[in-house]
């Protein structure tokens, strides 16, 4: 594979500053979980789960993910909303 770099695209001192603001829209409701084999997570406290939005769920042996649906997004044991899933290439 062939990549040809530009002005553009070279990546400036300051953009892991501008990438972390992006990825974080609020940052007093916003939790960055590494989880081993899984990868990062950022996850908002108070965004509001969309039908397919992956969801971090407290229960009394810890915490699990799951898959919003629309029949009904349970918020009993809503954490938070998973925003970004970041993993290693």
């Amino acid at each position: 594979m062939r990549v040809q770099l530009t002005r553009q695209n070279i990546i400036e001192r300051d953009a892991g500053a501008r990438l972390v603001r992006n990825l974080i829209t609020r940052p007093a409701d916003t939790f960055i979980i590494n989880l081993e084999h899984y990868g990062i997570l950022i996850v908002d406290r108070a965004a509001v789960p969309n039908d397919g939005s992956l969801m971090l769920m407290s229960s009394e042996n810890g915490f699990r993910l799951q898959r919003a649906t629309k029949p009904g997004i349970p918020t009993k044991d809503l954490w938070g909303v998973v925003t970004w899933h970041i993993r290693r290439p």
